[in-house]
């Protein structure tokens, strides 16, 4: 089974958060690998899916799938999207 290098920090998960938080002009790399992180901390996946709800017309889907190609679970992005997707249903956005 292919994984991380290694598991992120208590620390790397605050500064993304912040981050995250402030919309401090987030990379799709960024975004790639946070969506990695979402497996240890599930505080991580929400504040992501605010993230993807409010900024979806910034990300370039065709970079973010290049780099999700190559991260080790690249199916974890598609989880956040599934529940992006709940999250619309429930506010009858789609």
């Amino acid at each position: 089974m292919k994984g991380l290098e290694k598991i992120p920090s208590h620390k790397a998960l605050q500064k993304a958060y912040e981050k995250i938080y402030l919309n401090e002009g987030i990379q799709v790399s960024q975004i790639a690998k946070w969506s990695q992180w979402v497996r240890f901390d599930p505080r991580l996946g929400e504040i992501l899916i605010n993230y993807i709800e409010k900024n979806w017309k910034e990300i370039n889907p065709v970079s973010l799938n290049k780099v999700l190609l190559k991260s080790p679970w690249p199916a974890a992005f598609g989880v956040l999207l599934s529940t992006l997707s709940l999250k619309l249903k429930l506010k009858g956005r789609i």
